[in-house]
């Protein structure tokens, strides 16, 4: 691939408030920073409305259009508190839709595979399973580090959908486990793959956010995307979590979210072959 595009899509103010945008344009180059304005758009919040998803896409489409630059380039892509997750939708298909079949791997505390209610509408607690039931590129799915209550959510798809709870990781960390990593990336071998991120499945030593937390600890998942990327061809991350002042967002917190967010993003720029 040639180059990194970094997608900031704003709803909430979330980005400003922790200083990503300043953070990376002081402190990294060979980053391209789209910041795409949402904070107008009504119906977003946890539930995703027709209308705005429609004019979500073509404002992210036209983002990546405009840029001449922009094909084969990775596109990762910042999509605010845990609370818009359901972009996740929209910026999986796009990648499907440039590069055919793919897996996604989602590392979230929460699998975000609720069966649709009012009348259907996406939502940030089911856009996964709205995700494969429309979107016939995406032919596997790994859910990784969720808490083992809301396992019973992810049934319907057979041996699409491979769940492995907090408690398995804890134990794969500690050298006990069935090997998670290990079997993802057998699984993956050669093939394209879509990396969806809730920062909610870290510990508060490493994220903040508004929504409850995992254990999972900065290292293991980087070592997690690291070790995929050197045996699968990764065509695009995305990454969510955090919280505002609005919901009693501290300076510490800012603080603590950014120093993980920069060391994804390193990561990212790094280790990954684009």
């Amino acid at each position: 691939m040639a180059g990194l595009d970094l997608n900031i899509l704003d709803f909430s103010g979330a980005f400003s408030e922790e200083g990503l945008g300043q953070a990376v344009a002081g402190s990294m180059s060979g980053i391209n920073v789209r910041t795409i304005d949402c904070k107008d758009i009504e119906g977003t919040n946890c539930y995703c409305e027709d209308e705005a998803q429609e004019e979500i896409l073509r404002r992210f489409t036209h983002a990546l259009a405009t840029d001449a630059s922009d094909e084969g380039r990775m596109q990762l892509s910042w999509i605010d508190t845990g609370d818009y997750h359901h972009l996740s939708k929209m910026t999986v298909s796009e990648a499907a839709r440039r590069c055919g079949k793919l897996t996604v791997i989602q590392i979230d505390h929460h699998p975000d595979m609720q069966e649709p209610a009012f009348g259907g509408i996406l939502s940030c607690g089911g856009w996964l399973r709205s995700l494969l039931e429309e979107c016939e590129d995406v032919d596997k799915a790994f859910v990784v580090g969720i808490s083992p209550e809301l396992a019973g959510e992810c049934g319907g798809f057979a041996d699409r959908v491979t769940v492995f709870d907090k408690e398995a990781v804890r134990q794969d960390a500690e050298g006990e486990g069935p090997g998670i990593v290990d079997r993802i990336c057998e699984a993956v071998r050669g093939r394209k793959v879509f990396f969806s991120i809730d920062k909610d499945v870290l510990g508060r030593e490493w994220s903040r956010t508004d929504w409850d937390h995992g254990t999972m600890s900065l290292e293991y998942l980087c070592q997690a995307v690291r070790r995929v990327a050197a045996v699968s061809e990764i065509v695009g991350v995305d990454i969510c979590g955090g919280i505002t002042s609005a919901k009693g967002g501290s300076g510490e917190d800012y603080a603590v979210n950014l120093r993980t967010d920069l060391r994804i993003l390193e990561l990212i720029q790094k280790e990954l072959r684009y």
